[in-house]
């Protein structure tokens, strides 16, 4: 048995968090054999890192492990067309493995007048 599948009571972990979404199809031999024949693939992966609330959700005996909160939504809504990773991933990586990526500016955002400046 594992932690994830003897959870009772929801908790909140800090985790990574991360998006899949694949078109078309996931081996590298399969992306080629339907590229030969006019169909496109692409896989596009989104991850963050942080707190989460995690628990059973469902009807009773059918009940799945799901996660919840902000970290879930920062991944989602990461904007990408292949891999992004936010800076709380960037910064749990070895020092070689983030010369594999480079800084990119996220979008503008606006907030109500009446709010407070974020920091």
């Amino acid at each position: 048995m594992s932690f994830w599948t003897e959870v009772r009571m929801p908790t909140e972990q800090e985790l990574l968090v991360g998006f899949y979404d694949l078109a078309g199809y996931m081996q590298s031999a399969g992306r080629e054999w339907l590229g030969q024949r006019g169909f496109k693939t692409s896989i596009v992966v989104k991850l963050h890192r942080g707190p989460i609330a995690i628990g059973r959700v469902g009807s009773p005996g059918e009940e799945i492990i799901d996660v919840y909160g902000k970290t879930v939504n920062v991944a989602a809504a990461l904007p990408s067309s292949g891999l992004a990773i936010t800076p709380a991933v960037f910064r749990s990586l070895q020092a070689e493995t983030r010369k594999l990526f480079k800084k990119h500016t996220p979008p503008i955002s606006y907030i109500d007048m009446a709010d407070a400046r974020p920091d």
